[in-house]
């Protein structure tokens, strides 16, 4: 079985030493039913991996030098390799399994995921799938864990339901079909999340309440949205927050930090730097402009 520590969610990497294994620090994120830990590990000497877990498993190899992987499934593949960043090591839940690996100080992601969540369809094992989506979306995520404002949680969300949607379609052998979900979202669903974004615009704003609004499975809700408004949820609601922020700094006198906090925005850096992103130009040059 991997190696398993406490099991709370932590802001930054935590050093730890466990089962003769050295993991220089890890943090964990839970999200759309997948838990993810973001691990450092020394393998300068041959460390062991064993897995048989009651889910599904995905490692995904993230930074470092790892000179040599040897692994071995039981009763299955087995072989030798040297991985890429955004290699993919593939695990079904019950597989028996265990690797040796050596190489310097090596980053990577422990994806866990039950049946369930994927839709009960049988995965593909395998090790060396190179999967640049899923690397990316965890690398972003990576910097999201200690991200605790609107934006932040709402960014984690998209991603977390665009990798869970990856894994369902690209890894399993029994895709499910949609079934008789609307590409698009009814004009009463559409005044319904309009009027809600408008009232709630700088309150945590979560896809599932915008997916029970329009009487839809998020899955199927984000991919509806997306068709309707041509832009994903998250860059949305975020292009809604700097239309805001655009109006209060042309036409009032709300000072410039209440302004970024009023649309969610954790710090006066943040807004700061995803308005000017956005727009062109910072926030005090915008109202600057706007009042000459």
């Amino acid at each position: 079985m991997m190696v398993s520590v406490a099991p709370q969610a932590t802001a930054g990497w935590q050093p730890l030493h466990v089962d003769g294994r050295h993991i220089l620090g890890e943090s964990r994120l839970s999200i759309r039913g997948l838990d993810y830990r973001f691990v450092r590990e020394r393998v300068t000497t041959p460390t062991r991996w064993r897995f048989n877990e009651p889910h599904h498993t995905f490692v995904v190899h993230h930074a470092g030098r790892l000179r040599t992987m040897r692994f071995e499934y039981e009763d299955g593949p087995r072989g030798t390799l040297t991985l890429q960043p955004g290699d993919v090591w593939v695990i079904p839940a019950g597989h028996r399994c265990g690797a040796v690996l050596v190489g310097d100080s090596i980053e990577y992601v422990q994806l866990t995921v039950s049946e369930r969540v994927l839709g009960h369809g049988q995965l593909r094992p395998g090790l060396g799938f190179n999967d640049p989506l899923v690397h990316e979306s965890v690398k972003r995520l990576s910097s999201l864990v200690a991200r605790d404002d609107v934006t932040g949680l709402l960014m984690r969300e998209s991603i977390g339901e665009a990798v869970r949607l990856h894994l369902r379609d690209q890894y399993t052998l029994d895709r499910p079909e949609a079934a008789g979900s609307p590409r698009r979202l009814t004009a009463r669903s559409r005044r319904l999340i309009a009027e809600h974004l408008k009232d709630e615009l700088a309150s945590d704003i979560s896809l599932e309440r915008l997916a029970e609004l329009a009487k839809m499975p998020v899955s199927a809700f984000v991919t509806a949205f997306t068709a309707t408004f041509g832009d994903t949820p998250y860059q949305y609601v975020l292009n809604r927050r700097i239309d805001e922020a655009q109006r209060l700094l042309a036409s009032t006198e709300m000072p410039i930090r209440a302004v970024g906090e009023g649309g969610g925005f954790s710090t006066p850096s943040h807004f700061a730097s995803t308005f000017r992103h956005r727009v062109g130009v910072t926030p005090s040059q915008y109202r600057s402009n706007a009042r000459n």
